[in-house]
């Protein structure tokens, strides 16, 4: 299996300040603003990246995602949460800005999305 990132998620109450710290204070470059949800990155390492959002997942436990290069990869480990029996907080869906991604609670009560990019003419 390839793991090709893992990215942090943080909770703000106030984006716009959790905003300026990232990008004023660490240099970090805004990579997606989708009303509560923001995505940054390392502009020197793009793949250093950091989810902010505003507890926008109501009743979810806070996590991390992690992207697991390519679909069918996704779809296997996805198989094998059923198989175990694993709570999934968060189905199997194909999001609008290019991903497909699921989230599963760990044995720690970590939600962890699994995420890999797709084509926009695939669909699950």
């Amino acid at each position: 299996m390839t793991i090709t990132r893992i990215i942090p998620e943080v909770r703000s109450n106030n984006l716009a300040e959790t905003r300026d710290f990232y990008t004023g204070i660490l240099g970090l470059v805004i990579d997606m603003e989708e009303g509560d949800f923001l995505m940054m990155s390392s502009p020197a390492n793009t793949s250093a990246q950091l989810i902010v959002n505003d507890n926008g997942h109501v009743g979810l436990p806070p996590g991390f995602a992690v992207d697991v290069g390519n679909t069918q990869q996704l779809q296997q480990i996805y198989q094998s949460v059923i198989d175990r029996g694993l709570p999934i907080v968060e189905p199997l869906a194909d999001k609008p800005w290019g991903i497909r991604r699921f989230s599963v609670i760990d044995p720690t009560g970590v939600r962890v999305t699994v995420i890999s990019h797709i084509d926009p003419s695939q669909t699950v």
